[in-house]
């Protein structure tokens, strides 16, 4: 047995002992609790963000997209409800948007942090755990477009649908096939086409350009208005005489009063007289104008309808050339059933063309099943033969009617 001493001295040792042995175990869970602890969790420390995946579920046809890019998901997937999926890095902020489908829409969103008022961007801010965002479509109903041209003129549309023609004739302006049904977001092409005697100038639409053709979105019931102007009625003359007799030339309805106003624009279809007026002789009507048979003197001339230009010497002058290659358009009409066809024409489908003046054109009427011809108006010398020979430039039009059997 030991000494009293050495019992006293081990049993005073017993609990230094037993508190290291505690604080060992301490240590050891702690760093147990430490090592279980994502890095990223202790003040301090960093590591390499872990990928979440998103997941976009498309129910119906449409297409989503993302920013940051990773996801374009459309009817183009494996099936219209196949999910997209991409991975981002965690605390991204991924925002995904409808994008616009012809004939559909985006109805509701399920999984959305944020969703825009309109109802077209979804945001959602990922943690470390995946997402999956679905996205629901309906079919959208069609809008209508209305298209209207201002003055004499044709709209026409591609996809078909709109073909929308401005005639004015007989004092009416015939609007015909100027409203239509698109499905939503169908991309429309607008081209507008002058009619003879008149001029394109522009569209009431900031989204269209100046030229004849603009393309639109279709997305709302939306109105269009194409804006044609008259061309200017010209008179050009040539003259040889003296400055004292004063010549000039002037017209009915007023407008031309030459030398000093040569040009005039003339609502389309009328028809324009000119007088020469001045104590002078030898007047020479050159283009574009009938001297009258009952003014012996030659001052008269009568200008057919939509005619661009006349010219005239006077004073023994010889009438000018006209100071441009002309190029003019001409438009064929028809009333009842049938086509019309000729060099440049093809009517029904293309009733204009563009011919150089003094052209000559053989035009041929034939009757659809159950019609019969009935006649040429304005411009043909037999009229009720369904052959016509045009002189485009002389004449700006011609219509062919048509009448049942």
């Amino acid at each position: 047995m030991a000494p009293r001493s050495q019992r006293v001295a081990a049993a005073q040792s017993q609990p230094c002992h037993r508190m290291r042995r505690a604080v060992w175990i301490f240590q050891a869970i702690l760093v147990a609790i430490l090592l279980s602890v994502p890095t990223s969790a202790v003040p301090g420390t960093t590591r390499d963000a872990a990928p979440a995946e998103v997941t976009v579920v498309i129910a119906g046809q449409g297409r989503v997209s993302s920013d940051p890019s990773g996801i374009d998901c459309s009817p183009f997937s494996p099936s219209p409800t196949a999910p997209c999926s991409a991975e981002f890095a965690d605390n991204t902020t991924v925002t995904l948007t409808a994008q616009p489908l012809a004939g559909w829409r985006v109805d509701s969103w399920t999984g959305c942090d944020v969703l825009s008022p309109d109802g077209i961007m979804c945001t959602i801010n990922l943690g470390v755990s995946p997402r999956t965002v679905i996205s629901t479509w309906v079919p959208a109903p069609p809008f209508v477009l209305t298209v209207t041209p201002s003055f004499f003129g044709r709209v026409i549309a591609t996809p078909p649908g709109v073909e929308c023609d401005y005639s004015g004739e007989e004092g009416f302006a015939n609007y015909d096939n100027c409203g239509i049904l698109y499905d939503d977001s169908t991309e429309v092409r607008l081209d507008a086409r002058a009619a003879p005697g008149s001029r394109f100038v522009g569209w009431d639409d900031s989204r269209c350009p100046s030229s004849p053709s603009c393309s639109l979105p279709v997305t709302q019931n939306h109105s269009v208005r194409a804006f044609f102007d008259p061309v200017p009625f010209a008179v050009y003359m040539a003259v040889e005489f003296d400055p004292s007799e004063n010549p000039f030339v002037v017209s009915e309805p007023r407008g031309i009063r030459c030398p000093f106003a040569c040009e005039s624009a003339f609502r389309a279809g009328t028809a324009i007289r000119l007088k020469v007026v001045g104590m002078i002789d030898e007047i020479r009507w050159g283009l574009g104008c009938v001297p009258d048979q009952d003014d012996v003197s030659g001052r008269t001339c009568s200008a057919p309808a939509n005619t661009y230009f006349v010219t005239l010497g006077v004073g023994g002058a010889s009438p000018p050339d006209p100071p441009f290659l002309l190029t003019v358009p001409f438009r064929v009409r028809k009333a009842g059933s049938g086509t019309i066809t000729g060099r440049g024409i093809n009517c029904g489908a293309d009733c204009y063309a563009n011919y150089e003046w003094g052209d000559s054109v053989r035009l041929t009427a034939t009757p659809s099943p159950g019609w019969r011809f009935g006649r040429w108006r304005d411009g043909c010398a037999k009229p009720k033969r369904p052959r016509c020979r045009v002189v485009p430039g002389e004449i700006s039009s011609i219509q062919a009617r048509f009448r049942r059997l």
